[in-house]
C-alpha cells in the first residue's frame, strides 16, 4: 500500500464505482491511490498493470459493462503501448519510497457532458482517444504525457486556467486553432491584458480557449525554455 510521510494521508472510498482496499482501488487496467494537497487539491499515484493483469482486468470491465470504442471492450494496442511506456514501478504502489519529483503527471479536467468533451478534444482538436469508459475519457497528448476528462455532477466551478500545452510558438498554435473553429480568449484585466489573444506574463507568452465545460485551458511559449 502506498506509505503516508508526515502529513499526507491517503483516502479511502466505498462508491458504487470506487472502492478502495487500504487506500488502493482497481480503475480501469491499473490501481490508485488519492490523496489531498495544499487547498485541498485531489492528486492520485496511478500503477498500470502488466500485460497479464491489464488482460484479467479487461475480462472484469467487459463483464461490469464498461465500453471502448475502439472494439469489443478492448483497449487499443496504442493505449496499452503508451501505459506500458509511462507506468510507474511496482514500488509506488507497492510499498517503498518514492519521489514524485521522478514521475510524469497528468491532468484530470470535469466536465458533465463527455461526448461534447470527446468531440470537442478528439473531433475538433484532434487528441488521440486512449481509452473510454462510462466515467471518462483518455486523451494522448505530447510525449507520455495525457488529458483525462471525467464525468461530473457540478462541471467546472473555478474561472483560472486548469491545463496548459508547452507550445514552441503559441501564435501559431494560436492560428491553428482558430482554423479548427476554437475560439482564442481576449482579456482586458487590470492584471493580464491580450493583444489579439496572446498574453505577455513575464516568463513567458500564452494564450487561452474555453472547452465545452468551460474548463480554461492554455498555450504557453516559455521566453527561456
Amino acid at each position: 500500500m502506498p506509505r503516508s510521510k508526515p502529513g499526507v494521508v491517503f483516502e479511502e472510498y466505498n462508491l458504487p464505482s470506487l472502492k478502495t482496499v487500504n487506500s488502493i482501488a482497481t480503475v480501469g487496467p491499473g490501481k490508485g491511490a488519492w490523496f489531498k494537497g495544499g487547498e485541498g487539491n485531489l492528486l492520485s499515484l496511478a500503477q498500470f498493470l502488466q500485460a497479464r493483469e491489464q488482460e484479467d482486468t479487461l475480462v472484469k470491465c467487459r463483464r461490469n459493462g464498461f465500453s471502448n470504442p475502439l472494439g469489443e471492450g478492448e483497449w487499443s494496442d496504442e493505449f496499452v503501448r503508451v501505459y506500458e511506456e509511462s507506468r510507474l514501478p511496482t514500488t509506488v504502489l507497492g510499498g517503498g519510497d518514492t519521489l514524485l519529483s521522478n514521475y510524469p503527471i497528468d491532468v484530470v479536467l470535469l466536465a458533465m457532458d463527455l461526448a461534447a468533451a470527446k468531440d470537442f478534444y478528439a473531433d475538433k482538436i484532434g487528441l488521440r482517444v486512449l481509452s473510454e469508459t462510462e466515467g471518462g475519457v483518455t486523451f494522448q497528448c505530447g510525449g507520455d504525457s495525457q488529458l483525462v476528462v471525467t464525468r461530473s455532477s457540478v462541471g467546472t466551478k473555478d474561472e483560472q486556467t486548469q491545463a496548459a500545452f508547452r507550445v514552441a510558438d503559441v501564435r501559431a498554435e494560436g492560428s491553428c486553432l482558430r482554423r479548427l473553429g476554437v475560439q482564442i480568449e481576449d482579456y482586458d484585466l487590470p492584471g493580464l491584458k491580450t493583444q489579439d489573444g496572446i498574453a505577455d506574463i513575464g516568463f513567458a507568452w500564452m494564450a487561452w480557449f474555453l472547452d465545452p465545460a468551460k474548463n480554461c485551458v492554455g498555450l504557453i511559449q516559455l521566453k527561456n525554455p
